[in-house]
């Protein structure tokens, strides 16, 4: 009996914990397990069972099991994609954005969050460009070079 209702909490506990996830922004579900985490997205409408002491995760493109001994704990987490800025290659100065050690005659393009194109510059031959976006109306750009996409706003 003791053995029954503790396999209906751990039931309940994931359902609940899977319907709070799908409620808000979140995009994956990790399950932590023997300190190796195993990502789950969410869009992928994981079907998730419990029998014999073992989690069984179905997604379109994967089948996983999960011992329950084995498993540490469950989050849920958002990404944006949006990644630390490598300041070995941009710089943030009086309105204008410093790229550096780019690809000599590359392009830089600003994007609006429209999608269109509201400026783009060369790449100098010292592998330099600034781009002004002090001029800029006040919003969301997406600004890519060869070798990264980043997301500003100018406020």
């Amino acid at each position: 009996m003791k053995h029954i209702l503790k396999r209906l909490l751990f039931l309940f506990a994931l359902v609940t914990i899977t319907m709070y996830g799908r409620a808000g922004n979140v995009e994956y579900l990790t399950f932590n397990v023997a300190n190796n985490p195993v990502v789950i997205a969410l869009a992928e409408h994981p079907v998730i069972t419990y029998t014999d002491n073992t989690l069984h995760i179905k997604t379109a493109k994967e089948t996983i099991d999960i011992p329950v001994s084995q498993l540490a704990g469950t989050t849920f987490s958002e990404t944006t994609a949006i990644k630390n800025i490598d300041g070995s290659q941009l710089q943030m100065k009086d309105g204008s954005i410093c790229f550096m050690n780019l690809a000599a005659e590359s392009k830089i393009h600003v994007y609006s969050a429209d999608g269109m194109e509201k400026l783009s510059t060369t790449v100098d031959a010292n592998g330099q460009a600034v781009v002004n976006i002090d001029n800029l109306p006040k919003g969301v750009y997406i600004i890519k070079s060869a070798n990264q996409t980043i997301k500003i706003s100018n406020k």
